[in-house]
């Protein structure tokens, strides 16, 4: 039907931006290859569904990819491999999403090795790549493998560290400083995937989870602290809460300069899940992200009843005192 793209399936971790690249590219070759002559090509019933799925307004379903590929002359491994890069976008973070993976990663190893497309979307969900990210922030920060280790209590091997640096310099996120050779960031903003983030994020806390239990069992309490907490609510302000707890994160990030220039680096992590439901209850879904307005600030208020505090002795948190 028309000319082949200058550019690999395999390169793109996402089926819709494969999809949106190869419609755009290809149109701009040929006017005339519009949404209207592929929606012909392929059989599918208007030229609005066909826009819909090229730009992932609409999900495809597998016959409708098998069409697109032969649209667009792939071959039947890469027609293979949008079918999975589909799948695995719209899985979630379940283990189905792993063997499906599991699965691309196999095919870029074979039909591309030199191409790493989930590699960023991985180094974003590293406790280990963040966590250099921080130590780099540190204006003495050692900047080599192993002086990072110890400054990290050893969690991770030199060599892992020096793999990390290296992802983080060849992804544009670490740079040398002309002024003194040592690494500093580069200021790139993350980027925000539209693809199964799901995916990497579990694999992230995961990672959190298994730091956290490390540190509570080889740790003293003077270099960690860590709370738990039972309490009820309406399961209407659940995302309120959320919605604070992340205001709450952004404010603690914002401590680095106070008391002098920064010389740790912390880990925080937040676990908060609903133990249970009330089915006799009716829930709508919120009009907007911040859930329903409580009637008043009270209701947010940590009144807990139950709670298990791992602090040293002196701590003088109460609880009972803080808010939200």
């Amino acid at each position: 039907m028309g000319a082949k793209t200058p550019f690999s399936i395999y390169q793109y971790a996402s089926s819709t931006e494969y999809l949106v690249d190869t419609y755009t590219y290809l149109h701009s070759q040929d006017a005339t290859y519009s949404y209207e002559r592929i929606s012909e090509i392929c059989g599918f019933r208007s030229r609005s569904y066909t826009r819909n799925i090229l730009k992932g307004i609409h999900p495809a379903t597998d016959s409708d990819l098998r069409a697109l590929a032969k649209a667009f002359e792939l071959s039947p491994d890469e027609k293979n491999y949008l079918v999975l890069l589909s799948a695995f976008q719209n899985s979630g973070g379940n283990e189905v999403a792993r063997t499906l993976f599991e699965k691309l990663i196999q095919c870029q190893k074979r039909f591309a090795p030199d191409v790493r497309p989930f590699r960023e979307a991985e180094v974003a969900t590293s406790v280990l790549h963040m966590t250099l990210l921080s130590v780099c922030d540190l204006p003495d920060s050692p900047n080599d493998s192993e002086s990072i280790a110890r400054l990290l209590k050893n969690r991770y091997a030199p060599s892992a560290i020096q793999d990390a640096l290296t992802d983080l310099v060849s992804l544009g996120y670490l740079k040398m400083s002309s002024a003194d050779g040592k690494l500093v960031s580069a200021g790139k903003h993350w980027k925000k995937y539209d693809f199964n983030a799901n995916y990497f994020l579990r694999q992230f806390h995961v990672e959190c989870l298994d730091l956290a239990k490390k540190s509570l069992e080889h740790e003293t309490p003077d270099q960690r602290y860590l709370v738990g907490s039972s309490f009820v609510i309406h399961e209407k302000v659940f995302p309120r809460i959320v919605q604070k707890l992340n205001s709450f994160i952004e404010n603690l990030m914002n401590l680095e300069g106070v008391a002098g220039p920064a010389d740790t680096v912390v880990q925080l992590n937040v676990q908060f899940m609903k133990m249970g439901s009330n089915s006799n209850s009716t829930i709508s879904k919120p009009e907007s992200g911040l859930g329903m307005q409580p009637p008043t600030e009270r209701a947010l208020d940590s009144k807990t009843n139950q709670s298990l505090l791992d602090a040293p002795a002196s701590s003088d948190l109460n609880l009972q005192e803080t808010h939200l």
